[in-house]
């Protein structure tokens, strides 16, 4: 999608589906490259039209000044009003091209991939007539319990004390890589760990002949692992029919919103205390207007007793006397 001129019709309603697709898509969303729609009567400005579908999609245009030898606006950075994750943005003439180069700061932390540690042995290089013959010459065999239970905590203790002496115990730490759910194929996996052996000998050698060819396998790859996702999700659609559910399914999968957002323990404090805090008040104001109630209905009963009483006596003749008025 890309404006030939001024601002069109065309190119302003698909920016505007294209921000409502945007905008639903999980993360934070930045939009940034050469939107080529100056303004056509005020130069270094933006076109109305296109400020005006921003602003209306509660969006910020951060670029205020040409980034165009000409003086034209062309090239912007356009994220949500909140939050706000673009610093101050610097637009610098290199000399190189008629589009000056944008530049700016991102409030963006790089996220720390999960990672997890595992201890295991290495048996590689393990000998095993080595391992027989220490275990035949340890206490197991030689002198072993007479109790069961003890003999199974001895059995333990001997073959992992040669274990830790012949292959000790290493610790490992990993990241958890994507999910792939199966949808990379037999190519595809082959592809990515050629891409991956010509990345190391790239780091290792440093030559323009590796990188090139690094650089290829990248392409190549990143190429076949996209058809190969679009063929298993076909499949999968193929696979779901007409059934809503399974459609509905393998979309949430596709956006990513059946991850679980991770809980920092430590506001596990500070969410108890606050729902604690919330139900204390919660009672205190119940008790509160439950007393109020009740003082009134005590007070409206005391008042129609008090009119009971005088519509008998008045009714009979009779004036009230002062021990009756005292009384009730």
């Amino acid at each position: 999608m890309f404006c030939t001129g001024p601002s069109s019709v065309n190119f302003l309603g698909e920016f505007e589906d294209l921000l409502d697709e945007a905008v639903a898509l999980p993360g934070r969303l930045l939009l940034c490259g050469d939107f080529n729609s100056p303004s056509a009567s005020t130069t270094g400005q933006l076109d109305p039209q296109l400020s005006d579908i921003i602003v209306g999609m509660d969006m910020i245009q951060h670029v205020n000044c040409p980034t165009h030898n000409r003086g034209g606006l062309l090239d912007l950075i356009i994220t949500p009003a909140r939050p706000v994750v673009v610093g101050a943005v610097t637009v610098s003439d290199l000399g190189i091209s008629d589009h000056y180069m944008v530049s700016t700061r991102l409030a963006v932390a790089a996220p720390r991939p999960p990672c997890t540690t595992t201890e295991r042995r290495r048996f590689a290089n393990f000998d095993v007539d080595v391992f027989k013959r220490k275990l035949c010459a340890a206490s197991v065999f030689t002198q072993p319990k007479d109790q069961t239970n003890d003999f199974a905590v001895q059995i333990r203790d001997d073959v992992v004390g040669i274990l830790d002496t012949m292959a000790p115990l290493k610790r490992a730490t990993r990241r958890f890589g994507k999910r792939t759910n199966g949808w990379l194929n037999h190519d595809a996996i082959l592809t990515r760990r050629d891409r991956r052996r010509l990345e190391r000998r790239y780091r290792h050698t440093r030559s323009d002949a590796d990188r090139v060819a690094y650089r290829v396998a990248c392409r190549s790859t990143n190429k076949i692992i996209s058809n190969s996702r679009r063929d298993f999700v076909g499949s999968k659609l193929a696979e779901a029919g007409t059934d809503c559910r399974a459609r509905w399914r393998i979309t949430n999968d596709l956006l990513h919103r059946s991850r679980a957002t991770p809980i920092d323990p430590g506001t596990d404090t500070n969410r108890a205390e606050s729902f604690c805090q919330f139900f204390s008040n919660k009672i205190h104001n119940i008790a509160t207007v439950v007393s109020q109630q009740l003082s009134s209905c005590q007070a409206a009963r005391r008042c129609v007793v008090w009119r009971r009483l005088v519509r008998r006596h008045f009714s009979n003749g009779s004036t009230l006397s002062r021990s009756t008025r005292f009384s009730a």
